[in-house]
């Protein structure tokens, strides 16, 4: 289902909000004589893969429809396997089982950012919406299609670099890989990256 949403500056965002397979979805994102995206964001529901669900990734074709839009795809999911409080308070915080399905393999399609958005209730079993996450994650899609928007000149980097291993006193090797070297080359990407 595709939701209008407005911010305080009455800026209007399309963001595809959808719930199965997005290879369906393709007609209502696209426009057919542009060729451009209908949408700003693409949010998944589904915290599956993007193209193929729960049972089957095709990260090719994903890869493929994501390219194709161009816009940021934000992962959503929900809690399957906990309750708000048994997640809040564990210690490893989404069950592993839900960090391999919904967080690792929508990586892998492109998928960004993990929101949790629903969770179940202790007693019914049933799903109900986490009301101060939802918000979060249509701001955090609005700010990511803001962001896409920006020319170059406006957008700004911060690169975080850390020393590892930590005995050896090797600020900035990130386990003797030649990170300087790396960010210098990659800069110079960044600024032919349209």
């Amino acid at each position: 289902m595709d939701d209008i949403m407005q911010n305080k500056e009455n800026k209007i965002y399309r963001l595809e909000i959808f719930k199965s397979g997005r290879s369906k979805q393709e007609r209502f994102s696209i426009d057919p004589i542009t060729k451009k995206p209908f949408v700003n964001s693409v949010i998944s529901l589904t915290g599956f893969a993007i193209v193929g669900g729960s049972a089957r990734q095709d990260h090719p074709r994903a890869i493929e429809a994501l390219m194709k839009l161009d816009v940021p795809y934000i992962v959503a999911l929900p809690l399957v396997f906990q309750t708000t409080e048994e997640w809040l308070n564990s210690t490893l915080g989404l069950h592993p089982i839900q960090v391999a399905l919904q967080v690792a393999l929508p990586e892998l399609d492109g998928g960004m950012e993990p929101i949790v958005f629903t969770s179940r209730d202790p007693k019914t079993g049933k799903s109900h919406a986490l009301h101060k996450r939802v918000e979060q994650l249509c701001t955090r899609a609005i700010r990511w299609a803001e962001l896409k928007r920006k020319t170059k000149e406006d957008k700004k980097l911060a690169i975080t670099v850390f020393s590892f291993p930590p005995d050896k006193g090797n600020v900035r090797t990130a386990a003797y890989l030649k990170v300087m070297v790396t960010m210098l080359r990659s800069s110079g990407d960044f600024r032919s990256i349209d």
